[in-house]
């Protein structure tokens, strides 16, 4: 039971981590955001969430089955963009700027990872999402095959092989 708790951890540590550099970057370069800044986020992105699971597998590694903490953080990249993109365009004038809506929309728009890739179009994040996302799927495949993204329960109540 102590692994599952751990899952909202790693969905946290994955969004935020991932989405930090872009997040500060934005802030801090306001309107005057660059090519540049587009490849550092583009750098920034993969190799933070990278860190950061190399920090959870040096915390939390264990021999007992555990869920895959790359999947879950891979997760954390997808449910939080969405809300990092609108922090990010809101010392341009959009985002929570805008009075009201934008606490609706953006919270609506939370769970939708459609609608991350289509904000961090926007967001000049594209790049750093993709290739986040594809650091932390080979890192699942290479290192954590045999942790579960489905307990067992739930697996053995769909009918699907349980390693």
């Amino acid at each position: 039971m102590d692994s599952v708790i751990r899952i909202p951890l790693y969905v946290l540590v994955g969004g935020v981590t991932c989405w930090l550099p872009d997040v500060v970057l934005h802030l801090m370069r306001r309107s005057e955001f660059s090519r540049f800044d587009v490849l550092l986020v583009t750098l920034l992105m993969p190799a933070s969430i990278a860190l950061s699971y190399l920090v959870l597998m040096l915390l939390f590694n264990t021999r007992v089955r555990r869920p895959s903490t790359a999947f879950f953080m891979f997760v954390g990249i997808w449910v939080f963009g969405s809300l990092a993109t609108m922090v990010n365009a809101t010392p341009t004038g959009g985002g929570f700027s805008q009075p009201g809506t934008a606490y609706a929309v953006t919270f609506s728009l939370l769970p939708l990872p459609p609608y991350t890739f289509i904000m961090a179009t926007y967001d000049m994040s594209l790049a750093g999402l993709a290739f986040a996302s594809v650091v932390m799927l080979s890192m699942h495949v290479a290192f954590e095959r045999h942790h579960w993204i489905l307990p067992r329960t739930i697996a053995a109540w769909l009918h699907l092989p349980v390693i």
